[in-house]
């Protein structure tokens, strides 16, 4: 995926703008400005929602803790092995 920064806010630019990426990717070659605001295509709109929706975005480690999990301590996280 393309990680943007924007005012400081890390987001991601495939999901943002889809289209823009996708055509840079089969053109790797064409000026594509995949920074700019996103065309305001339906289905560019529509694939931008799904993609969001399978990743997961505001779902899991990406959504906001309620009263209960924002008094948890970084301590108590689940480690790796």
């Amino acid at each position: 995926m393309a990680l943007e920064m924007h005012e400081g806010t890390a987001r991601c630019g495939f999901v943002r703008n889809p289209l823009a990426y996708l055509f840079k990717a089969v053109h790797p070659d064409a000026d594509v400005p995949v920074l700019d605001a996103p065309p305001a295509i339906e289905h560019g709109y529509q694939l931008s929602v799904r993609f969001a929706t399978v990743l997961g975005f505001g779902k899991g480690c990406d959504a906001d803790d309620d009263e209960d999990t924002a008094a948890w301590s970084a301590g108590s996280s689940a480690t790796q092995s």
